[in-house]
């Protein structure tokens, strides 16, 4: 709990990308490192940890966004003495945690118990409660507050700018997971078709099929290759019935007296890969075609809504629709506004907001503090990093199996449908594990040594010292007799070995 509030959260919906660097995928799949994640953390009710925390200090923050930015940030800051008070536009804190992902995804429970663990802190958390429409910044700072963080998210869906967009039936994706994530249901029609390829539409088209429509289709314009959504959420989607149309385009919505009916889409093709690497969809003259659907809903991107801060003095904005601020302290123009998560990076993974709301805490203290709000924080780069060799004689096996609810019994509700691994399949996955890093950063070579002498964060320091004479033991470099294997066979046989 010490860098993340949130494990339970992020142990289902995190995107893994550290897989993706697990050396166990040179044998045969990586480590299933998010489900062991969940697994630890659902083994104990957070809200019984106790967490640590500097004697409580007069000064408060101000922080907009109940998001994982926001949530972040007002837990690194209590553990620094530092309460907030965060401002939340819906009526349920959580963000795009709360109004973004679907409970079959993120059950509420868990949602709910690591906010808690949060406000158990001193945290205070004032819902329906809008910047622009109920509070402005300068009224924070003269309320008290020594500083405001904004972690606004990225709500806003983009439009698909086609003729016929304004019709009824038509929403964008975001807007129908907030209403289906807080009221529970909503209108879906017969046929809905989504267009966009990522997580939300994948989210979007799973709700459709609990809340009874009775055919559903995602059109995307690249094939499945291309596809941003997880591999995973897309075959469960294809699971419980979702069709996908690949290499497609809308064109046009077909509206009856303002209502939607249908959609002209046109067939792609795609390009040689470009200079960055991608390939670019363009469409196949004559291949138009009809698809019938009662509800449209675009699901292409966000942004950041903007509206309550563009007359705000001191922020300044980026030709993507995102504020900017520093990259290492957060810190915006104006000083005292600090400004993090999607509202500065656009729609991103909440791991990545979480780790924002940490850095921005540090900030904030640092300039409550009256320090320099950089010193020190540069990023650390290991340019030559140093792993154990894989092990040949590791045998071969297979990652565990995430277990399932069965598709029959999903239908026309929203149970979790990733159950979790039990005890059992959890210790048979961490066994893959392979042990390839020399340190895994546990840090406790420094709790044991009694000198402190081991300092993890140390950097490099050039100093001159007054010496008589040098006395040079560089040692040697052991010699790989592989090389001449055929000569010696060193891997074949098990008596030769070198003299080390």
């Amino acid at each position: 709990m010490e860098d993340l509030p949130l494990p339970g959260v992020l142990g289902r919906i995190c995107p893994h990308g550290c897989e993706d660097a697990c050396r166990r995928a040179e044998m045969d799949e990586p480590l299933a490192i998010r489900d062991l994640k969940r697994l630890a953390a659902d083994r104990v009710d957070p809200r019984e940890i106790v967490v640590p925390c500097a004697p409580r200090r007069p000064e408060t923050v101000a922080i907009v966004g109940s998001g994982p930015a926001g949530l972040s940030c007002a837990y690194q800051l209590a553990r620094r003495g530092i309460l907030s008070t965060i401002y939340e536009a819906q009526p349920k804190a959580g963000g795009m945690l709360r109004v973004g992902i679907p409970a079959h995804r993120l059950p509420r429970e868990v949602l709910d118990r690591e906010i808690e663990v949060i406000t158990n802190l001193g945290v205070d958390i004032k819902t329906d409660t809008a910047l622009g429409r109920d509070i402005t910044i300068d009224g924070l700072f003269t309320a008290g507050f020594k500083a405001v963080y904004l972690a606004l998210g990225a709500h806003k869906g983009i439009e698909l700018g086609i003729p016929g967009e304004r019709a009824d039936g038509v929403r964008q994706g975001v807007d129908f997971l907030r209403e289906v994530n807080l009221s529970g249901m909503t209108w879906v029609g017969c046929r809905v078709a989504i267009i966009g390829g990522g997580n939300v539409a994948i989210d979007v088209s799973r709700a459709a099929v609990r809340l009874g429509a009775e055919a559903v289709s995602i059109i995307y314009r690249r094939t499945r290759i291309e596809m941003p959504a997880w591999e995973e959420e897309i075959r469960a989607a294809e699971a419980e019935g979702v069709k996908i149309t690949y290499l497609a385009a809308p064109q046009e919505v077909l509206a009856r007296e303002g209502r939607v009916q249908g959609l002209r889409c046109i067939r792609m093709d795609l390009t040689e890969p470009d200079s960055s690497g991608r390939r670019r969809p363009v469409p196949i003259p004559g291949s138009e075609f009809e698809v019938a659907c009662d509800q449209l809903i675009p699901a292409i991107g966000q942004r950041p809504d903007l509206s309550a801060l563009e007359e705000v003095t001191g922020l300044s904005f980026s030709r993507y629709g995102t504020a900017e601020a520093d990259a290492v302290t957060y810190a915006t123009g104006r000083p005292g506004v600090f400004a993090g998560g999607d509202l500065l990076t656009g729609p991103w993974v909440a791991i990545g907001a979480v780790a924002a709301g940490k850095e921005a805490a540090e900030s904030i203290q640092r300039y409550i503090d009256g320090r320099d709000m950089a010193a020190g924080r540069e990023p650390i780069k290991n340019e030559h990093p140093r792993y154990r060799p894989v092990p040949r004689s590791e045998p071969r096996r297979p990652r565990a199996q995430m277990p399932e609810l069965p598709v029959a019994q999903r239908q026309g509700n929203f149970r979790e449908v990733e159950l979790g691994y039990d005890d059992a399949a959890g210790r048979g996955e961490a066994g893959r594990c392979i042990n390839c890093g020399y340190c895994c950063e546990c840090l406790q070579c420094v709790e044991a040594c009694l000198a402190k002498a081991v300092v993890h964060d140390q950097k490099p320091v050039e100093r001159e010292i007054p010496v008589g004479s040098v006395i040079l033991c560089p040692g040697s470099s052991p010699f790989d007799p592989a090389v001449i294997e055929n000569v010696y066979p060193y891997r074949k046989c098990p008596n030769v070995v070198t003299s080390l």
